[in-house]
This record gives C-alpha cells, structure tokens and sequence, in this order.
C-alpha cells in the first residue's frame, strides 16, 4: 500500500514534466551561456562598448579630427575625461570614434574568414577524395605563412583603407575554421538522418545547407568569437606599426603608435586606447569560453564562470 501511495504521488509530478514542451536548443545554448557568469559579463562589456561607439556622435560634443593648438596633452578632466592629444583632440571622442573602425574591422573579418573556411571545410567534408586533398594541402600551406610578415606585406602592397585591412585578415585567418567544419563534415556525413535525405531524393546542395551545417556551427560560433580578438589585435598591431587604418581616421592601434613621442609627458594618451585594446580582447575571449561551454552538452551548467568539466 506505501509503495502504490508513494507512485500515486509521484505519478502528477511525472505526466507534468512529460506535458512540459521540450526546450529548444537554442534557448538551452542561451541558458547555459547565462551560468558562465564571465562570458555574461564578457557579453556586457563588448556590447557597452560598441554601444558607446555607435553612440559616439550624441555621446560627446568634439569632433574626432578636430584640432585645437590650445589644449595640447592636456590631462583627464572634467571637459576631457581622457585628456587631449599632441594636437589638442579630445582622447575620449577618437577613444569611441577608434572603437567603431576597430570592433569593424574585427568582426568584418572574421566574417569573411568564417565564410571562406565554411565553405572550404564543407566541401572538403562533405565530398573527400581529390578535392578534400586539394582543399587540406591549400590549408596548410597557408597556415605555414608567417601570418604577420604576410600580413604586412599585402598592406603595403594593396593599401591601408579599412576595406583593405578587412580582405587582408579575413584572408589569412580562414583555415582554423576550414578544419573545424571538414572535421565536423567527416563524422556527420555517415549519419543516419544524412542517408535519409539522401534516399528521399535530397541534394548535395540541400544536405549540406539544411542538415549538416546546423549540426556544425556549434565549434564555428565559438571560433568567430575567439577570432574576432585575433582580428583587433591584428589590425591594432598593422596600424601600431603605420601600415593600418591611416591618420587622421582613429583607430585604437594608431592612436598608440602616434602616442608613442608622448609616453612620458603623457602617458594618458597610451593608456586608454591600450585599455580599450585589453578589455575588449578579454571580454570577448570570455565570451567565446562562454559559447563553448554552452553549445558543448557534455559540460554541467556552472556558474562559477570557469568552465568546469565536472
């Protein structure tokens, strides 16, 4: 009688979770990256800050270019919260105006990259044989380049015009992702759920857009996070060195490398556009630690923030 009592009242509980309608993944994904308390936070920051940037032109009352010979490298304010340049512009305008050619650069080509490594993974993946050889063999050939030297001698040779800049990163950093769909390729393309779509008529087309791929995205997301750090700190290091984003455009790298004459009678005007650098960069690494514990089933929710693997 105990035992027939206790599964009567069990019995609700049970048909209630049944009835409950099955969670998606997508929300599930958003759930979990919701307990990684530092991607949350990483997701925050980078997103106040690219706010701030679109923002900029009713956020501050200075133009980004405009000079002013009467306020050279003076320091951090009430009127210029982040001090003024060697030619009298206000820090914090081209600080949020640099933000804006910067985040770009960086999540346009990372785009791109995605794109292109998709694409090349895919049918690698997807089709084998000669084509999957051509396409690994092209790989790592460019992953043997010297990604800087490379880097800097197509800027040379094509320009410093942000278009540029984005076709010259995108260009080089495509083939992490090309392995990343290949590998997810290889092992989805014997699956069961591929075979039925091919035997009801499916083409490859069709198999490759609809079935594989959304089952691929998951390392894909993760890796566009990461990579949109690598692409700032590569356009930050391009312009650092004069063969970036070209005075008097801002962008967080050139405002270092023309603040490198005033490190010492100034150091503020090194010091917030490398903060920005920094804190972007860190953020947005969370928020990729984040993704990858959120769309990896086999990780327990934590909200501790460090990805445990329990």
């Amino acid at each position: 009688m105990a035992r027939t009592a206790i599964a009567a009242r069990r019995l609700p509980v049970a048909a209630t979770r049944a009835a409950r309608p099955a969670e998606g993944l997508w929300r599930l994904t958003w759930r979990r990256f919701c307990a990684h308390r530092l991607g949350l936070a990483g997701l925050a920051v980078v997103g106040s800050i690219a706010l701030a940037s679109l923002l900029a032109p009713w956020i501050t009352p200075y133009d980004p270019n405009k000079t002013n010979l009467d306020a050279m490298l003076q320091g951090p304010s009430a009127a210029h919260p982040f001090g003024t340049d060697e030619l009298g512009r206000d820090l914090f305008t081209r600080v949020l105006y640099g933000g804006r050619v910067s985040l770009a650069v960086g999540v346009l080509s990372v785009a791109l990259a995605v794109t292109i490594g998709t694409s090349a993974g895919a049918l690698a993946g997807y089709y084998g044989g000669r084509l999957d050889n051509v396409l690994m063999r092209v790989v790592d050939f460019m992953i043997s380049l010297p990604s800087l030297f490379v880097l800097i001698l197509l800027a040379t040779l094509y320009g410093t015009k942000p278009a540029t800049i984005v076709l010259v990163i995108g260009g080089l950093r495509w083939m992490g992702t090309a392995r990343l769909v290949r590998a997810s390729f290889l092992s989805l393309r014997e699956q069961e759920f591929v075979q039925a779509a091919r035997c009801l008529g499916a083409s490859s087309g069709r198999i490759i857009v609809r079935h594989l791929l959304p089952n691929a995205l998951g390392p894909v997301i993760v890796a566009a996070s990461l990579g949109v750090a690598g692409a700032i700190l590569a356009e930050s290091s391009l312009s650092f060195l004069g063969l970036g984003i070209q005075p008097p455009m801002a962008s967080w790298g050139n405002m270092l490398r023309n603040a490198q004459d005033q490190l010492l009678r100034a150091p503020w005007t090194a010091f917030f556009p490398g903060l920005m650098i920094f804190v972007s960069v860190l953020s947005i690494n969370y928020v990729g630690d984040g993704l990858r514990d959120a769309l990896d089933a086999r990780r327990p929710l934590s909200r501790s923030g460090a990805g445990e693997t329990g």
